[in-house]
């Protein structure tokens, strides 16, 4: 269910805020690295908060009461299954939030054994009016370090949302 957003009124400075949920530290730095290629090319003027949340955090998060308020999700995780086993009643209250901005969900997976599971997370995104974006390690996403043609058009696609 797509909602509308022609009734925003984008003229006032808003502020992108996002949440970051990792594994472990190796799974929060790709995390980072994309969040903060995404704010590169948003430009300096930017206003952001993000917030880092571990998979055990995410779980008992306040974050939940705030579901509406958050522009960006990131999920960075080795086991995507185990990961949405545990919180999926929070990404569910993300992904139905009452609003009408333009939101994005980024999943960065360990491998291709979890293309099921992601088509099955797109077509929720999708009905709840979500942009999402998936790459896992096996792929190049270029969203680490310098900037390519898909990598600038992905942060493009970020900051029309942000």
């Amino acid at each position: 269910m797509k909602r509308e957003t022609s009734d925003i009124e984008w003229s006032l400075p808003r502020q992108c805020k996002a949440v970051v949920v990792h594994d472990d530290s190796e799974t929060k730095r790709r995390a980072k690295e994309l969040w903060d290629t995404i704010l590169n090319d948003m430009g300096r003027d930017a206003q952001s908060g993000v917030t880092y949340l571990s998979a055990e955090q995410i779980e008992k998060a306040p974050v939940c009461e705030h579901a509406a308020q958050i522009d960006v999700v990131i999920i960075s995780m080795h086991d995507l299954a185990r990961f949405l086993s545990n919180v999926a009643g929070w990404l569910a209250d993300w992904l139905n939030a009452d609003t009408c901005l333009p939101r994005a969900l980024f999943i960065l997976h360990d491998g291709e054994e979890d293309r099921q599971l992601l088509n099955f997370l797109r077509t929720l995104a999708e009905f709840a009016g979500v942009t999402m974006f998936s790459c896992s390690r096996e792929t190049d996403c270029v969203w680490h370090g310098g900037h390519s043609e898909r990598s600038r058009h992905i942060a493009e696609m970020v900051a029309a949302i942000a």
